[in-house]
C-alpha cells in the first residue's frame, strides 16, 4: 500500500509516516513494485506495535533501549494506563477521546454560564433551606392556634381552623420564592 493509504489505515497524516520512515522506525517495511515505493502493512504494523507516538518510535527510546531510563514517561505508566482502560489505545484514539472530553467539558461550562445548568451543591443547599422553611412554618401552627383549638369542641371548626392555617403557611412559603 502507499504511504498515504498506510497513514489512513493508522489514522494519522501522511507526513507522520514520512517522519517515522526518516527516524528509522519503519526500516525494512518498504519495497519497490513497478517503480513505486510501497509499504508492507503487516511489517509496519509489527514494527509500530502499540502506537505512533514519536517518543516511542525513535530508535533507542523503546523500553529497554539506550534512552529508556531518560524517558519522561514513568516506569509504571503502562500499568496505570491498563488499569484506566486506556492501555491499548493508539495515539489517534487517545487524541480523539481527549478532544471529545474537552468538547463535553466546554459544553457543560457554557450551559452552566448560560443558566441552563446549576451546580448540584447549589440545588442541594436551596432544597435544604426550602425544606427547613416548610418544616418551621408547619411546626409553628400549633403554637399559634393551640389555645383557640383547646377551647373548641366542634370538630368541624377545628378541622376548618387547621386547614386555614396550613393553607396560609403554604401560601406564605410559595410567595417567599
Amino acid at each position: 500500500m502507499t504511504q498515504k493509504e498506510y497513514a489512513e489505515h493508522r489514522g494519522v497524516s501522511p507526513p507522520r509516516i514520512t517522519t517515522l520512515k526518516k527516524q528509522g522506525a519503519l526500516a525494512g517495511c518498504f519495497k519497490k513494485i513497478s517503480g513505486k515505493k510501497l509499504i508492507d502493512r503487516d511489517k509496519a504494523d509489527a514494527k509500530l506495535k502499540g502506537g505512533l507516538d514519536q517518543k516511542f518510535n525513535r530508535p533507542g527510546s523503546r523500553p529497554g533501549g539506550k534512552e529508556s531510563k531518560n524517558r519522561l514517561i514513568p516506569e509504571d505508566a503502562e500499568e496505570k494506563t491498563t488499569k484506566a482502560g486506556t492501555g491499548q489505545l493508539s495515539l489517534a484514539d487517545a487524541q480523539r477521546i481527549q478532544a471529545q472530553y474537552k468538547a463535553a467539558l466546554m459544553k457543560l461550562e457554557y450551559e452552566e454560564k448560560s443558566g441552563e445548568l446549576v451546580k448540584v451543591s447549589k440545588v442541594e443547599a436551596d432544597f435544604f433551606n426550602i425544606a427547613r422553611m416548610v418544616r418551621d412554618s408547619i411546626l409553628n401552627i400549633p403554637d399559634r392556634i393551640s389555645a383557640e383549638l383547646a377551647s373548641t369542641t366542634d370538630t368541624h371548626v377545628v378541622s376548618e381552623k387547621l386547614t386555614t392555617e396550613l393553607v396560609a403557611a403554604l401560601e406564605e412559603l410559595s410567595n417567599a420564592n
